[in-house]
């Protein structure tokens, strides 16, 4: 049996542009589920559905899907998610 290896390289054309923004929205604990007395742990990922080419600008479309493991606030600790 014989393998072969090839190489190659890869360019990038333009540079390279990183950018942060905030989403400052409130999200609300389920009514059932006990109230948040003190976050332990956050997990977070970003989901992308679309890209487009928007003039001179790139359209994201996407859902941020997150976890946050926390202490209730209930009588004694119980830790939930």
């Amino acid at each position: 049996m014989d393998s072969e290896k090839k190489y190659f390289m890869i360019y990038q054309q333009g540079k390279e542009i990183t950018d942060q923004f905030c989403l400052d929205e409130d999200f609300n604990v389920p009514d059932t589920k006990r109230d948040v007395q003190r976050i332990i742990m956050t997990e977070g990922n970003i989901q992308i559905d679309e890209l487009k080419c928007v003039e001179n600008y790139i359209r994201v479309i996407g859902k941020m899907l997150f976890k946050v493991l926390y202490v209730t606030d209930e009588g004694e600790t119980k830790i939930t998610s």
